[in-house]
């Protein structure tokens, strides 16, 4: 999948990405949440994936073959915060 921008020289260009490639994990405790973002994002063709917590997250990352494109993090969620998460995945998946 393209990340969606190009280099032309050393000015970033924006490239189309087709909305049905881009998977995106959204990681909220509150169910409502959830309920906003996949009624925003899936009629635009996003493929939306849901986490109630962190560890959750963490889990379905380390199980999954093709990581997704985004992840929106809640920043208060019981077990872990958002920040321990993406401090966790920073860690384990920015090398």
């Amino acid at each position: 999948r393209s990340n969606g921008w190009g280099t032309e020289g050393s000015m970033l260009q924006r490239r189309e990405t087709d909305p049905h490639d881009v998977v995106i994990l959204s990681v909220d405790d509150d169910p409502v949440n959830q309920l906003v973002i996949q009624e925003l994002l899936q009629p635009e063709g996003y493929q939306v994936k849901a986490c109630l917590n962190g560890v959750e997250a963490l889990q379905f990352l380390k199980q999954s073959s093709d990581p997704p494109d985004l992840i929106l993090l809640d920043s208060m969620m019981p077990k872990m915060s958002g920040l321990e998460v993406c401090a966790a995945v920073r860690h384990q998946w920015s090398r």
